[in-house]
């Protein structure tokens, strides 16, 4: 009992004695360990390999931090994304089409797949809310006009077909066309979400597409702009960051982009103050997001560097 209070009252003088330690000017030690980063990266191929694919690339943008943009991590990191936008890509497409059939366990099951691959798919996170309307709705059996409900939630909207006069061939389309117009059309319906799941789509099959590519980044920004104007700015970042590619990009979406990360950044690194006292570990997690969202977070660096050490002294006093 005498050893297990001797042990609690040195835990809490070290906590103490670093609290009081941030007053004072102290030098930025050198980054983590390699053992650190290699347990992280041991992490990240695990969830990966799990299917956890968004907690694995949160755990592969903070290793590209903490290894100060070590190219093999940032490769890990880009193939990631690209995996994840395939697969919400073919999971929203198979959603949609068996919403189309009236299939609506199965639907959901694939807009379920899309969200725990990208928790922030704003196209299926709407048509689930179609699906649950049409549920209800089903439980209702004299509804009146419950068909015709289920057919416009289900069916996407298309532009007209151009008169068979304008055509050379006697062929429809080609199905690039068809899909990139079909964009076009929900774009200016404000239709953002569903015009960058069919242009993901168009563009796995046809990578060399840069009207599509341009599309894509204008309808990315468009919703960044409207999550960032709502305050809801981890959505934000995550569609302003995709546009960053695109051409002749909004000096706004610029703006919005780095304040969006300065804001996030300041508000982890404020978090990670706070829960200190309490808890290290979580405080280390805080302060790792803080840099992820600004390497160059100097407050950020400072308390992290302290936390290992604590850490890592109060996991070798324990019993």
């Amino acid at each position: 009992m005498t050893a297990r209070r001797h042990l609690g009252t040195l835990a809490s003088a070290l906590l103490i004695l670093a609290v009081a330690g941030c007053a004072l000017p102290v030098q930025v030690s050198e980054p983590p360990a390699e053992p650190r980063l290699s347990e992280r990266k041991t992490k990240a191929v695990a969830l990966s390999r799990k299917g956890d694919l968004a907690a694995a690339l949160v755990e592969w943008r903070v290793l590209e931090t903490l290894s100060g943009g070590d190219a093999e991590v940032t490769r890990e990191r880009r193939k990631l994304e690209t995996e994840i936008s395939r697969r919400t890509a073919a999971d929203f497409a198979k959603g949609r089409k068996a919403a189309s059939k009236g299939r609506l366990k199965q639907a959901r099951r694939s807009f379920l797949a899309v969200l725990k691959a990208d928790p922030n798919h704003g196209a299926a996170i709407e048509e689930l809310r179609k699906i649950e309307v049409l549920r209800v709705r089903q439980r209702r059996p004299n509804y009146v006009g419950y068909q015709a409900a289920r057919a416009a939630a289900a069916k996407p909207v298309r532009p007209p077909d151009p008169p068979a006069a304008t055509q050379s061939a006697p062929s429809p389309p080609s199905p690039p066309k068809s899909e990139v117009k079909e964009a076009a059309a929900l774009a200016a319906q404000g239709d953002h979400d569903r015009a960058i799941a069919l242009l993901e789509t168009h563009l796995q099959r046809h990578p060399e597409d840069r009207e599509a590519r341009a599309r894509l980044s204008s309808s990315h920004a468009a919703v960044g702009v409207a999550l960032f104007k709502a305050g809801k700015l981890e959505q934000s970042l995550a569609h302003l960051e995709k546009s960053a590619g695109g051409e002749g990009r909004d000096p706004q979406v610029t703006r919005m982009l780095a304040d969006a990360k300065g804001k996030l950044a300041q508000d982890a690194y404020e978090k990670g103050v706070r829960v200190f006292r309490q808890d290290v570990d979580k405080a280390i997690a805080y302060w790792e997001k803080t840099l992820a969202y600004d390497p160059a977070h100097t407050k950020a660096k400072l308390h992290l560097e302290r936390a290992y050490r604590i850490q890592a002294t109060l996991k070798s006093i324990k019993p």
